[in-house]
């Protein structure tokens, strides 16, 4: 990846291991296609966006939006890089958040191990 394309980041990007989320996807079958739910692995996130780890799914383009459960939070996503991962049947997603509420982008980065908004700001306040 060129320098352009990190330096464009909004966030700082976290490592996540054994973070999940729910997302809804297109999944093809015999006779009909259907949407279905299926928890997925965050390998890191940032305050704009995510790297999910999930079985490929080839009815996913780029640009599409997909719908997001983080623990009962909604969220919506717009994939902006689809990688076929290592592992046969697996890929990586690059998504951004569109207009993500702040409870997700909380819970996100605090599981992720950075602190939520709200103790910054205490820390912060302290500091002064």
């Amino acid at each position: 990846m060129s320098s352009t394309a990190t330096n464009r980041r909004i966030g700082r990007r976290l490592p996540s291991p054994g973070l999940t989320v729910t997302w809804r996807v297109p999944r093809r079958s015999r006779w009909r296609t259907r949407v279905v739910e299926e928890i997925v692995d965050i390998a890191n996130v940032s305050a704009s966006g995510a790297a999910i780890v999930a079985p490929t799914a080839a009815d996913l383009r780029c640009d599409q939006v997909l719908e997001l459960d983080c623990d009962g939070l909604a969220a919506s996503a717009r994939i902006r890089r689809i990688v076929p991962g290592s592992d046969p049947g697996l890929s990586y997603y690059g998504v951004q958040f569109v207009d993500p509420s702040p409870e997700v982008v909380d819970l996100l980065l605090s599981r992720a191990g950075l602190p939520r908004a709200e103790d910054l700001e205490t820390y912060w306040n302290r500091a002064r």
